[in-house]
């Protein structure tokens, strides 16, 4: 089985970036610069998130305290794979959630990313139409950069 397992705290957000997908964050570092370009002051608040992490977060509002946060169980998310990342608005320092994301998510979607939508919007992730099911099969059989190959592999064919 090659899952990875970065070690982390459950209970604090991961924004290394040099665990994601380098193709993804390629991309997400010229849709954030082209933010602030724009006036939006959005920054990564997490990325890649191990599935302990997930775990944690998807017991929220369900059997620990707290707000409901994911839909996701682990594995079930592209955070787990290093193809998501969630970005929030920073303002004096302090993050906030109470903005707007649509001119974001039209950044982003502009430069390939796919949005979370209303209902997560501060999500923006990567799969190149793949499954998170088949996304779990192929980093349990073969790894994440081979997963991350076939993601960008069927970008590329699909604009040939």
């Amino acid at each position: 089985m090659k899952l990875p397992v970065p070690q982390q705290e459950s209970e604090k957000p991961n924004r290394d970036l040099s665990l994601l997908c380098p193709q993804f964050l390629t991309k997400l570092e010229l849709a954030l610069g082209e933010c602030h370009g724009e006036g939006h002051q959005v920054y990564v608040f997490e990325a890649f998130r191990p599935a302990k992490r997930q775990e944690h977060l998807y017991a929220q509002g369900r059997t620990a305290e707290g707000r409901l946060v994911t839909r996701a169980k682990p594995w079930q998310s592209w955070h787990q794979y290093g193809l998501a990342a969630d970005c929030v608005f920073k303002v004096k320092n302090e993050w906030s959630w109470d903005y707007s994301f649509q001119d974001v998510a039209r950044i982003m979607s502009r430069n390939g990313l796919e949005w979370g939508g209303l209902h997560d919007q501060v999500h923006f992730q990567i799969t190149g139409g793949i499954d998170i099911k088949d996304a779990f099969y192929i980093t349990r059989e073969y790894g994440l950069q081979t997963l991350w190959q076939a993601v960008f592999k069927k970008i590329e064919l699909r604009y040939k």
